[in-house]
């Protein structure tokens, strides 16, 4: 319902939205670009011009607005980022929709209105630090070798070509990019974590993103570890399990506070080589996430059915072992088979400065490197579900033989940024003085009495810039 006066100015009141102003002529507002994601997200903007302190998007998607209705979408925009307003919303439109809409401005004062807009899907265009588009470029020119990496669903044209690059170069996270998790540590790993985007913890400065785990209880009080926490809404996981609501029982909530970001939702490829400059962080029982995690889970969701790729890995006790490679299942009888170490040169430990962490992935084979040095080369052979060890096969074998010979790996992957602590699998049971057992009911009980006396956690992961190449 709504209502409009125009002589000489106007309200108009659409879904509990009120919009005053006067209409003036001489101004006319902009038209709005429209940015369409793939697998799912829209945006709609306009220029955040001087005078400019509102606006406003009313959409609905195939079906024509009537007159001056909200429509599926009505939402005012207050506050302007990166030169823009921009309402961002993560519906999943496909090629061939329509977009019908009007929107409304408050300029000086004054509220305008630009009405019968209307926007026709033909493509997908995912916006990257320098705003080049993820879609394949139109080169034709002679060194241009054809690429087999997949963006986003589009197939790149030209290998070698960036298609990623993230240099933390704002004050923040760029939601465009990434999404940050706020949630309980779930399987097949049940770190000691609770992931939560806290400022204090997971933040962009200098250049660089850090990553600072802390305390639960330096956030919720010394009660919150046998209490209820419930994300609600809010989780990034799924809502109404565990992963988004946790009370006590046999053991402690996850009792220490880290960050993680993902680009699930924004940007995930099928073959590729990803950079990563970081430095690691210097926490036992803490290690670094660079990850790429599988976008669909083609394989299975649990204990890690559709695979993970590690492109840097130290656990925050040898602190001059680097591994990287891939996870083929959680359990310690397949879990590093597929993983390579490399010790450091300098005796201080991998931590000590920032490194380049490199992972090539094609359809034919996996390689690791570390300041441009490649360290690691794994060959899934006639294929990963044939592997055996003391002659037990995978659980996934005979869906995996049925696939590429790379398989679980011929699927996209996105980007995986944070810092875990403890868990139930990447640390054996055999390290000295491990202060909990896997798979023990109170386990988390237990890592916290070894160090709640302490000032742990201290130390952070800092990543300078990821990029992501075409191969």
């Amino acid at each position: 319902m709504f209502c409009e006066l125009l002589t000489p100015g106007f309200l108009v009141i659409v879904a509990g939205l009120v919009h005053v102003g006067i209409a003036i002529s001489q101004y006319d507002v902009p038209p709005a670009k429209i940015e369409v994601f793939y697998p799912r997200g829209f945006q709609v903007s306009i220029p955040a011009e001087e005078g400019v302190t509102l606006f406003v998007f009313h959409g609905k998607l195939n079906e024509e607005m009537d007159g001056l209705e909200a429509g599926t979408w009505a939402r005012e925009i207050v506050k302007a980022k990166d030169g823009r307003f921009t309402f961002r919303d993560r519906a999943a439109l496909k090629t061939g929709d329509v977009l019908y809409y009007w929107t409304y401005v408050i300029y000086n004062g004054l509220g305008y209105r630009k009405e019968d807009g209307k926007y026709v899907v033909t493509g997908y265009v995912n916006i990257t630090g320098n705003d080049n588009p993820w879609l394949t470029p139109n080169e034709t020119t002679a060194n241009c070798r054809p690429s087999v990496t997949i963006v986003n669903g589009v197939l790149q044209q030209c290998a070698e070509r960036l298609v990623f690059d993230e240099q933390f170069s704002g004050n923040a996270i760029d939601d465009a990019k990434w999404t940050e998790q706020r949630r309980f540590a779930w399987e097949p790993d049940f770190e000691f974590v609770t992931y939560l985007p806290n400022t204090e913890v997971v933040f962009v400065k200098n250049n660089n993103l850090f990553v600072k785990p802390m305390r639960l209880t330096d956030i919720y009080g010394d009660e919150i570890l046998r209490g209820r926490l419930n994300f609600g809404i809010y989780c990034t996981g799924e809502i109404g399990t565990n992963i988004c609501l946790r009370r006590h029982s046999f053991d402690i909530l996850p009792p220490i506070v880290s960050g993680q970001i993902s680009t699930k939702g924004h940007f995930s490829f099928l073959y590729g080589s990803i950079q990563i400059r970081a430095k690691l962080p210097d926490i036992k029982w803490a290690f670094p996430q660079l990850f790429l995690d599988p976008s669909e889970f083609a394989y299975g969701k649990s204990d890690y059915s559709s695979g993970q790729m590690r492109v840097g890995f130290t656990d925050g006790i040898s602190k001059c072992t680097l591994s990287g490679g891939v996870i083929l299942a959680a359990n310690r009888t397949f879990r590093n088979l597929k993983m390579c170490e490399k010790l450091c040169n300098n005796g201080e430990g991998w931590n000590a400065d920032y490194h380049v962490y490199g992972l090539k992935w094609t359809p034919d084979v996996i390689t690791l490197s570390v300041d441009g040095e490649e360290y690691c080369e794994i060959d899934p052979g006639t294929g990963f579900g044939n592997i055996r060890t003391n002659g037990i096969r995978l659980p996934t074998a005979n869906l995996l033989n049925m696939q590429k010979k790379i398989a679980p790996f011929d699927n996209p992957f996105h980007i995986t940024i944070g810092v875990g602590v403890g868990g139930h699998y990447d640390y054996s049971d055999r390290i000295p003085n491990k202060p909990w057992t896997n798979l023990h009911v109170r386990a988390m009980v237990k890592f916290w009495n070894s160090i709640k006396q302490t000032n742990y956690p201290e130390g952070e992961l800092a990543v300078d810039y990821i990029q992501v190449f075409t191969v």
